[in-house]
């Protein structure tokens, strides 16, 4: 499946690209998860000041892989699946990055 503005050409290039951008934008989004995770369970106040600036920083990597790279959106078409939950995780990291400052 291509994402937003993404075209199969007959060169391997761009394809190999735009998979190289899916798979760095599921890491910073794994990584979100996990900070996450570890800053739902810890009790130390310490160790939740360093996880809320990690998770910042996260957010605010996030917000600049998912950006979308001088491609215009289309109005006239309908969202997939994969744009909206591009745009979530989007609108996601510009609220955490906000929060955590």
């Amino acid at each position: 499946m291509l994402g937003e503005g993404e075209r199969r050409v007959s060169s391997g290039g761009e394809l190999r690209d735009a998979t190289e951008a899916r798979l760095r934008l599921g890491g910073v989004v794994a990584r979100i998860e996990g900070l996450y995770a570890a800053l739902l369970r810890t009790r130390r106040p310490d160790r939740r000041g360093q996880l809320l600036a990690e998770l910042s920083e996260a957010g605010a990597r996030l917000a600049a892989e998912a950006a979308p790279e001088g491609l215009a959106a289309s109005a006239s078409w309908p969202l997939s699946r994969r744009e909206r939950r591009i745009r979530a995780a989007e609108r996601g990291a510009r609220w955490i990055s906000t929060r955590c400052r």
